[in-house]
């Protein structure tokens, strides 16, 4: 039996040793499915725009899972993102998928932290709704599977972020559940999607970089698979290819490194850890940084204050030794998320236009007419 491939773009319940799709994998083998796992711990919606904009192998899966709430919703609450950022990634990432056809083909999924936002939820929802994509809001599943196992509400996470292994494995079958035997496309708001596939879209690249001698290499782990340029303290190099800079798809080799960007109207400084399986891949949401035509870029290692660790431990990330890094992408776009995302925002305030029926109709009409007239 030739299995059908699910790529998975999503955070760190995607990847944790306990999380939904390590638990239900052999599962899904049986059922034939193969998980395509792309999920980066830490990342955000921009990178499932970055990879749908970029990556044929994801583009090009039988279905195609998504999963940033929760991290979406943290790096608001740090303010270094708005709901504008998020709304434009996801404006994005559903021109990428119409673009190859594949609107049909996805499933969001709306996982809440603890404490959830829910005007992110609202938004997002209302989104998916217009646009007429997939989702799973899992916030009602958690409630009836905490009433239905007499559990309560503590027992469905490990920590502010992150769900119990037996609620992963609930939300693992769900999942396969929609797989399998998945739900009736939804309705669309064909004004809505009109409106929006005559955007322009946020364009997201990986800038070209150009070094003397540069030293290629392979980043192999168990989440990613790919070519990088790899980089020591001082070490100078050229990107271009965007007018902004929006992210760092970065290796640390060791505990600390800063990528510095100069030539540029704005700092911009990458803050590298090693943590939990010596990878990190820094995919913030900041400020998009304009580029120069040909902006300079330098590795640097200037950073003397302890880096707060996730697991409460500190660690001092100085080193007078210097660091290596190997860049495996910078992000770059056309013009900022939250450009597009006001706009989106806006739209979905608006009073709703007539509705998709109501203009099929009247095209159903219009068309009758123009057939009955009599040629000249």
């Amino acid at each position: 039996m030739k299995r059908k491939k699910a790529a998975i773009i999503g955070t760190s319940n995607a990847l944790m040793r306990d999380g939904w799709v390590n638990q239900t994998r052999a599962a899904a083998l049986q059922s034939g499915w193969h998980y395509a796992n792309r999920s980066i711990g830490g990342s955000s919606s921009l990178l499932g725009a970055y990879l749908l904009a970029t990556d044929d192998e994801v583009r090009r899966a039988d279905r195609i899972i998504l999963d940033f709430c929760i991290n979406d919703q943290v790096f608001i609450a740090l303010g270094q993102a708005t709901l504008n950022h998020v709304l434009g990634h996801y404006a994005s990432m559903f021109h990428s998928l119409k673009k190859q056809k594949a609107l049909d083909r996805v499933l969001v999924l709306m996982f809440p932290p603890q404490k959830v936002d829910d005007a992110l939820f609202e938004s997002l929802c209302g989104l998916f709704d217009r646009i007429g994509v997939r989702y799973m809001d899992m916030r009602p599943k958690i409630s009836e599977w905490l009433g239905a196992t007499g559990r309560d509400g503590a027992e469905a996470y490990s920590d502010a972020f992150h769900f119990s292994p037996a609620l992963q494995q609930h939300i693992g079958e769900l999942i396969l559940q929609d797989l399998v035997t998945p739900d009736a496309m939804p309705g669309k708001d064909m004004a809505f999607r009109r409106w929006l596939f005559k955007r322009q879209p946020l364009g997201l690249v990986d800038l070209a970089i150009e070094a003397q001698g540069q030293e290629r290499c392979q980043v192999g782990t168990s989440v990613i698979q790919r070519s990088a340029h790899r980089f020591s303290q001082g070490d100078q190099f050229h990107v271009s290819g965007a007018l902004l800079l929006l992210a760092a798809h970065i290796w640390a080799t060791r505990d600390s490194g800063v990528v510095t960007v100069r030539g540029v109207d704005q700092g911009f400084r990458v803050h590298l850890r090693r943590d939990y399986s010596g990878l990190f891949i820094f995919d913030s949401i900041f400020a998009p940084v304009a580029l120069a035509e040909r902006a300079l870029v330098e590795v640097r290692n200037d950073l003397t204050a302890p880096f707060q660790l996730m697991r409460g431990q500190k660690s001092s990330i100085y080193d007078d030794t210097g660091s290596t890094v190997e860049i495996i992408a910078l992000v770059g776009a056309s013009y900022p998320p939250a450009q597009l995302g006001e706009a989106v925002r806006d739209r979905l305030s608006a009073p709703r236009a007539a509705s998709s029926l109501l203009w099929r109709v009247r095209r159903f009409l219009l068309s009758r007419r123009l057939a009955g007239r009599s040629p000249d």
